[in-house]
């Protein structure tokens, strides 16, 4: 008996030592992932902060443009918005 006693506790031994490893690697593992995940989070904001910036350049020279174009031909520019105004007022009409 002294001998399955023996045994049963090196059995034991091992038990914990896999049970150990086993959970050192899935801590290794959401260690890892948690990582990768802030990488990519990183990432992602980085890059919707730069295009936030490009479109925010855009609108200023789009704007720019617009208030040039104005200035220099003030009445196209009248005309147009009263050709808009004419436009969306035919859309609210059919729509009653």
């Amino acid at each position: 008996m002294a001998h399955s006693t023996g045994n049963t506790e090196a059995e034991h031994i091992q038990h914990d030592t896999n049970e150990t490893s086993h959970t050192d690697k899935v801590r290794d593992s959401i260690s890892s992932a948690k990582h990768e995940l802030r990488d990519v989070a990183n990432t992602a904001q980085t890059k919707a902060e730069d295009a936030i910036e490009r479109s925010s350049e855009q609108v200023q020279t789009f704007q720019g443009e617009f208030d040039s174009a104005v200035r220099r031909n003030p009445t196209l520019a009248v005309l147009g918005a009263l050709g808009v105004g004419v436009a969306i007022g035919v859309v609210m009409q059919k729509r009653n």
